[in-house]
């Protein structure tokens, strides 16, 4: 679901088993696909089309973090919610390998049955989404879980400009005299976290160790980051300027 092409937006149901791409493009396509009315149909050698976006995904992991989320995204209401997510119980007896098709010949019926009499009947103007979604105890954990990551990251990306601001012959070279005036560069914030970068650095910001989201200009090129705003103590007695 993260890749330039699309035939997925196609389905009426969508299962991803054993989900192993855990990163933000793929939070913002599961975003889109279910947040739009309409998708955007790519498949390789056919010319691109919209279609009317019916899809239901239903996304199954044995990983406790199951998917990427924007952690400052957790939703609050039950009207403006996406997600449902939810944890199954653990098998007590033996697999039945006639599972899969039990199941299946279950949920058929379930669908034909009482599922299209609650379609039916639902009032869909009642969220943003079609209907109200709970926000679950998993749904929780999950957000907060990528909360922590992006405190482990901003440490990371904090270490690595201490690192950068105590070394003689830096790894990023040109991104040191900005670290000595106090600009984090988005730039160099990507080279040390990767993705997350634009997320770490808001995360900061948040907590107060940088501002707003600036433009600096070095060396006649103009960078995008932030400046320090309360700078942690270890970082301060390095920097070159008072703030």
């Amino acid at each position: 679901m993260s890749s330039n092409f699309s035939p997925e937006a196609q389905c009426k149901l969508a299962i991803i088993e054993e989900n192993s791409t855990l990163n933000k493009d793929q939070y913002k396509v599961l975003k889109q696909y279910s947040g739009t009315s309409e998708l955007r149909v790519n498949i390789k050698y056919i010319p691109e089309y919209n279609v009317r976006n019916n899809m239901s995904i239903i996304l199954i992991s044995n990983e406790e973090i199951p998917m990427y989320v924007e952690a400052s995204e957790l939703p609050t209401d039950e009207r403006n919610n996406q997600f449902f997510m939810y944890r199954c119980t653990k098998v007590a007896n033996n697999i039945d390998p006639m599972f899969e098709i039990k199941l299946k010949e279950r949920l058929g019926h379930y669908v034909r049955t009482e599922l299209k009499r609650v379609f039916e009947a639902t009032d869909y103007t009642q969220g943003r989404y079609g209907i109200r979604v709970p926000i679950t105890q998993e749904e929780r954990d999950i957000f907060r879980e990528n909360r922590t990551r992006l405190e482990e990251l901003s440490e990371e990306l904090l270490a690595a400009i201490e690192n950068e601001l105590t070394d003689r012959e830096p790894t990023h070279n040109h991104y040191q005299n900005m670290l000595l005036s106090g600009f984090v560069a988005t730039g160099f914030a990507k080279q040390i976290v990767g993705q997350d970068a634009l997320s770490v650095l808001k995360h900061l910001a948040k907590k107060g160790v940088l501002g707003e989201a600036k433009r600096g200009t070095y060396g006649n090129k103009a960078y995008r980051g932030r400046f320090f705003k309360n700078i942690p103590d270890e970082i301060k007695q390095k920097l070159n300027f008072n703030n």
